[in-house]
């Protein structure tokens, strides 16, 4: 018998230590049919009416799993990512106005790189808020709470509920 275990632990043990070192093999990677969901759980940023165009704003919207709030997470440096639709794969989240202005509209726009179609993350916790590289003191933040329909727009950096964010795969919520 303890041989039978020794010989089944030796066999086992790559493959456990595989598991347990599963990483992202770059960190620099892109992570395809992500949703950003808000703290919580239950709403994700959403694309009304999985119109993806130019100038569409973007919203709240209860996580339902359908494309309207599927993205891909593109690494464009170190420290910055684009957010862009999987509908339509030319359009990433953008601070529409630009700048780091309390109020921008985050509306569909042309993914190109620039300050205001790029984000990073503004460390806290395991929740994390996330801005425009353009903006210093405003992140994306769900305006009026989370609800079916509030607008996604620019605010002071917080930790509230409508402002943290987490990335899991989609799509979420995960079927049961």
């Amino acid at each position: 018998m303890r041989k039978r275990l020794l010989a089944l632990a030796a066999a086992a043990a790559p493959l456990v230590s595989l598991t347990i070192g599963i990483a992202p093999a770059n960190a620099d990677s892109t992570m395809t049919n992500i949703a950003v969901v808000f703290y919580g759980g239950a709403y994700c940023l959403d694309i009304p009416g999985d119109n993806a165009v130019v100038g569409q704003a973007l919203q709240a919207w209860q996580c339902n799993g359908t494309d309207a709030q599927v993205w891909n997470y593109i690494k464009t440096d170190s420290y910055h990512f684009e957010l862009q639709s999987k509908t339509n794969t030319a359009l990433c989240a953008n601070d529409w106005q630009g700048g780091d202005v309390t109020g921008n509209d985050i509306k569909l726009y042309y993914c190109n790189g620039d300050a205001d179609g790029t984000w990073n993350w503004v460390p806290s916790y395991w929740l994390n808020p996330i801005q425009p590289r353009s903006a210093l003191n405003n992140c994306l933040n769900i305006w009026g709470g989370l609800a079916n329909g509030n607008p996604a727009k620019l605010y002071p950096c917080s930790k509230d509920d409508n402002e943290t964010v987490l990335v899991p795969q989609a799509p979420w919520p995960p079927a049961p």
